[in-house]
């Protein structure tokens, strides 16, 4: 029985072990199921901030976009007004440099109807001269021939 007793003393040390290998296991397995969960917990914290971040940097990408499609379109609306206008003033421009061409053309015409007055009255009083100096010279010649007695 002395063995029995060491047999049964070393069976109940190997069972007293095996527990306490076991109560160390369930520790161990128990520590790393909360390793686990703590890693899973950041894990998905991780997530959660990528996430979140990401969502942060869309909207501020969209803010982005929407600022520059405002200033884009602000661009074009002055382009446009800025075309408007000289068009505007341009057509204005225009409409002046006409009246001014018509007035100018009108002035000429003027002009070119008193220069042309102004030489028939000479090439009328020309000929009115002329006439009447051809008209003394032949009296001249009348008078001489007379004299000469021809």
């Amino acid at each position: 029985m002395i063995l029995q007793t060491d047999s049964g003393h070393s069976l109940k040390t190997a069972l007293h072990e095996a527990e306490m290998e076991i109560r160390h296991l369930h520790g161990t397995i128990g520590a790393l199921r909360q390793e686990l969960e703590e890693q899973r917990a950041g894990k998905d914290q991780a997530v959660q901030q990528a996430s979140a971040d990401a969502q942060s940097e869309i909207r501020q990408l969209h803010d982005t976009v929407r600022a520059l499609r405002d200033e884009l379109e602000a661009l074009q609306h002055s382009k446009l007004e800025a075309v408007q206008k000289t068009n505007a003033d341009s057509a204005g421009e225009i409409t002046d440099l006409k009246r001014t061409v018509s007035v100018l053309r009108d002035q000429m015409e003027a002009l070119k109807r008193d220069s042309e007055d102004r030489i028939g009255a000479i090439e009328r009083s020309a000929r009115t001269e002329l006439k009447e100096l051809q008209d003394t010279a032949s009296a001249l010649r009348t008078e001489l021939e007379k004299a000469h007695g021809r």
